[in-house]
């Protein structure tokens, strides 16, 4: 089904409807595949068809772009558009996390001197959460989450991220 065809928009250079990626405010943006300033935008890509919202030339970039921009995880603890890594935890606690590849359950063991509740999340690559709880140490079911690549952030009671993980589920 087409939910769109290029209007004729040009910036200099036309507008086409080409490269899309999916942002963490779950919008697709979409490239123009020449050197312009605007993006174009799905609103709602969980709808089918003419409902999904696509808007041409909606999106209007403060430079010339050939491409799709990078999409910096700020949930994960980016803090500005360059920032791809993740930190690693504070020193006054001691997570262990395993295993890692998992399939059916994941153990997380906190052996700092602090023997707090911890709030557990895993977020997928979009930053949507797939599974939120407090623990402390505990053997966590994840045999309802899909195989796939996902990142774990423990919480403490503050709210602040301590600690962060790349994660690999594949059953």
């Amino acid at each position: 089904m087409r939910v769109a065809t290029y209007d004729g928009f040009m910036n200099g250079f036309h507008t086409f409807i080409e490269k899309p990626q999916i942002a963490p405010n779950g919008k697709i943006y979409i490239c123009t595949g020449n050197s312009t300033r605007y993006l174009h935008t799905i609103e709602k890509p969980n709808e089918k068809g003419l409902a999904c919202d696509l808007r041409q030339h909606s999106f209007r970039l403060k430079t010339f772009n050939t491409g799709v921009p990078h999409f910096p995880f700020y949930s994960l603890g980016a803090d500005t558009c360059y920032t791809t890594s993740i930190s690693s935890p504070r020193s006054e606690y001691e997570i262990k996390i395993y295993p890692n590849p998992a399939n059916e359950y994941l153990t997380i063991k906190n052996e700092s001197k602090t023997k707090e509740d911890l709030e557990i999340e895993i977020v997928d690559l979009l930053g949507k959460k797939v599974m939120s709880k407090k623990s402390f140490n505990e053997k966590i079911d994840i045999r309802n989450i899909e195989n796939g690549v996902y990142f774990i952030m423990l919480k403490n009671k503050e709210g602040e991220i301590i600690y962060k993980e790349k994660l690999r589920i594949s059953k």
